[in-house]
């Protein structure tokens, strides 16, 4: 799994950016998600039963959830945080803790997205890359380790975005929080 994230990480310092895909991604989120019986741009519901569902049935999710094999998930939809959709952490108790932020226009794509780039950082934490790359830096450790798992959370979401919008600012935050290395081991 280390290789895979690692994978991730050095894609997103190539030119994957700049590349043009087109309109429908070759990924398939937006199939896999049409499957469950979920429309992927439809207004999420915000109930477990659709947490669930792109959890267990949408194999892209599905795959993440089966990488975290130490610690269990705990799950809070909703709550507010303007400009802020989800974020990830570990509990007191060492549980997993994935929050995804309610706002009204968000579609089920959205909630998709948001889950795999917060799952992707829980990865990152259970896997014990996250400390690892504290250890790469002498300051602001915890700042490079957080500037490393976005940059590998961005690109996991650029490589499942279906819209030229999204992957634009998505490559954004890719070059930022790859500045953000490059800074912080100077």
């Amino acid at each position: 799994m280390k290789i895979l994230l690692l994978l991730l990480i050095l894609l997103s310092h190539s030119a994957f950016s700049q590349v043009a895909r087109p309109k429908t991604p070759y990924w398939g989120l937006v199939d896999e998600i049409e499957r469950t019986g979920l429309v992927a741009y439809q207004k999420y519901d915000w109930t477990d039963k659709s947490l669930q569902k792109l959890l267990k049935e949408v194999p892209i999710l599905n795959n993440l959830v089966s990488e975290i094999g130490r610690r269990k998930i705990v799950y809070k939809m909703g709550g507010e945080n303007a400009g802020k959709t989800g974020f990830a952490t570990v509990l007191k108790n060492g549980d997993l803790y994935i929050q995804v932020y309610y706002a009204k226009h968000l579609k089920n794509i959205d909630v998709a997205l948001t889950l795999g780039h917060e799952l992707v950082h829980a990865i990152h934490i259970d896997s014990g890359l996250f400390d690892d790359w504290k250890k790469n830096t002498r300051s602001n450790q915890k700042e490079y380790a957080e500037c490393m798992s976005e940059t590998g959370a961005y690109t996991w979401s650029g490589i499942y975005a279906s819209d030229t919008r999204t992957r634009e600012w998505i490559a954004s935050q890719i070059k930022n929080y790859q500045e953000c290395t490059k800074r912080l081991l100077r």
